[in-house]
């Protein structure tokens, strides 16, 4: 088992990952828009981890996994704004001390 400072620390650096995580994906269109190539391709792999599949067939795009990340937006999407925004500031303020 961890110590507990060590556990402590896990814990916040992998909560920061995820406040990171949501910052990215609250603003994924303007991050598209203003990227480069190479950029647009690693948040392309980051969102697909697998990679798209196209049917030429059918001209339709899917692909068989999202990062579980973006998998939870429509979930959140269904929780009031406002109740959002407080929920965000309750984690960020304690991440921050």
């Amino acid at each position: 088992m961890l110590p507990a400072r060590t556990l402590g620390t896990f814990i916040v650096e992998k909560l920061f990952k995820l406040l990171k995580g949501l910052e990215i994906a609250s603003n994924l269109s303007q991050l598209w828009v203003s990227s480069d190539y190479n950029n647009k391709q690693a948040l392309q792999y980051l969102l697909f981890p697998d990679g798209l599949l196209y049917s030429k067939q059918n001209d339709t795009v899917r692909t068989p996994k999202v990062n579980a990340l973006f998998q939870a937006i429509p979930l959140l999407a269904r929780i009031p704004r406002e109740n959002k925004k407080s929920r965000f500031r309750k984690t960020a303020k304690i991440l921050t001390g």
